[in-house]
């Protein structure tokens, strides 16, 4: 979940990104006009969902590696592997959305003499505000975001009781990968529960903010 749709939406509307990207072309065009060059471009998002990230207990793993050594950082070879499995792994459900192009959203949010950064800000944030709206939530990411609150408001609603164990054994199964005699369990569990929760929390953030 977290995850999963930063696959897309990560680089696509990071703002550095947007500076270094084919849009500094528009940028030297531009100039004073970046606002116009930028509905020009009409930017589409493409939203991609994932039911399962298949790094999810590399990412776990991680979590706790940096939380016992602050000092840890990640070897070529883990992220050679994370690619690999990333490639290759069970993603589950995978479901593309083409959302609404954002220029509407461009001329209601940003003004003519905005400067260039606050500019690329509010294009990041409306893209990934569009994602996230448009993001397909599985029943993983309802039951993730209960069980981080320690609540059941989504079960009946958005999955099943039998949802709720095949989710948690998967979640058993991924931690039983990390191979370490000190891992943290509780610890590891909490973190997948973010990553799947994220996405919903997401939406519901970017909903909230629609009816603002």
């Amino acid at each position: 979940a977290e995850v999963i749709y930063t696959l897309v939406s990560r680089y696509y509307s990071d703002e550095l990104a947007l500076k270094y990207s084919k849009c500094k072309d528009y940028f030297k065009y531009a100039k004073n006009n970046l606002r116009e060059s930028f509905i020009e471009l009409n930017i589409t998002p493409i939203c991609v969902s994932y039911e399962y990230d298949s790094c999810d207990y590399l990412k776990a793993m991680e979590f706790q590696q940096k939380r016992d050594n602050p000092d840890f950082k990640k070897s070529e070879e883990d992220d050679v592997r994370s690619m690999q499995i990333g490639i290759t792994g069970y993603k589950g459900q995978m479901i593309y959305e083409v959302c609404q192009p954002i220029n509407k959203e461009i001329e209601q949010f940003i003004q003519p003499d905005d400067d260039r950064n606050t500019i690329l800000n509010k294009i990041a944030q409306l893209i990934d505000n569009k994602i996230h709206l448009n993001y397909h939530l599985f029943p993983c990411n309802y039951i993730a975001l209960d069980n981080l609150n320690n609540d059941s408001q989504f079960l009946g609603k958005h999955y099943t009781e039998e949802e709720k164990i095949k989710f948690e054994k998967y979640v058993d199964a991924q931690i039983e990968k990390i191979d370490w005699a000190d891992k943290d369990i509780p610890f590891l569990k909490e973190k997948f529960w973010i990553m799947y929760a994220n996405p919903a929390i997401n939406q519901f953030k970017a909903i909230s903010k629609c009816n603002l």
